[in-house]
């Protein structure tokens, strides 16, 4: 391959400056939609630790960032492969954006968990635990499928919300409030989600630790056990010792 196909190939991939603008409120949006319940699926459900999944977070949201223009092209691409328009029913909508997210959660999550379950082994020093790892990504990518729809509206809306481009399909109550009443509602959008994941870490962190503590914590009935048999022990000791005497 020439410089002249290296550098035209390069060209046609870069992200328009419309598309890197729009990117920020869309991974914003993603995040912020995703974050409370990709935590709740990765912790509570898949038994993954809170290291782990906080590393996979961050890992997420930096590479969404990057890969998010290319994402929606890949989405625009699934939509035409499909003949998806306009003027679609909603369903082959719904189907057309549950397929690609499932394709693309599935192809995508299996490395990230791979890599946050390596890093937090080297800084945290928890265990790589390959199948909640696993089970994470088969969940994780079921719940993109089912709220793909519901996860491109909100990132739509957000851009109206935060002045980076008109929406048509906004309500009507939310395009006519005034900018300074859109940012706060983006902004609590994103405290929200930050508030409900971290109460998810917490609880989390106490299963852990219980978990732990009745690992290391010897059971009654083996303690009870014990004293039974010393004491019988003990009783057998003192009636032997008597018929010596």
């Amino acid at each position: 391959m020439t410089l002249d196909k290296i550098v035209g190939l390069y060209n046609k991939l870069k992200p328009t400056k419309e598309e890197l603008m729009c990117a920020v409120p869309e991974t914003i949006a993603s995040s912020a939609f995703y974050l409370p319940l990709n935590v709740g699926l990765e912790t509570l459900v898949s038994g993954m630790d809170t290291e782990t999944s906080m590393i996979a977070r961050g890992i997420g949201l930096g590479v969404s960032y990057i890969a998010m223009p290319y994402i929606m092209r890949a989405r625009n691409l699934a939509k035409k492969i499909t003949h998806t328009t306009k003027d679609s029913s909603a369903t082959k909508k719904f189907l057309t954006d549950s397929g690609f997210a499932l394709v693309f959660g599935i192809s995508t999550k299996a490395a990230l968990y791979t890599v946050a379950g390596i890093t937090s082994k080297i800084m945290y020093g928890t265990e790589f635990d390959y199948e909640s790892l696993m089970m994470a990504t088969g969940t994780v990518a079921i719940l993109a499928a089912t709220t793909s729809g519901s996860a491109f509206y909100v990132m739509d809306v957000f851009k109206e919300l935060t002045g980076f481009k008109e929406i048509k399909r906004t309500p009507k109550w939310l395009t006519n409030k005034n900018y300074k009443t859109k940012k706060r509602i983006a902004t609590g959008l994103i405290l929200s989600s930050i508030a409900i994941s971290g109460l998810i870490y917490n609880h989390n962190n106490k299963i852990k630790n219980k978990e732990i503590n009745n690992a290391f914590e010897p059971k009654t009935e083996y303690i009870e056990t014990t004293k039974r048999a010393t004491y019988n022990t003990g009783q057998s000791e003192l009636k032997t010792n008597n018929y010596y005497l």
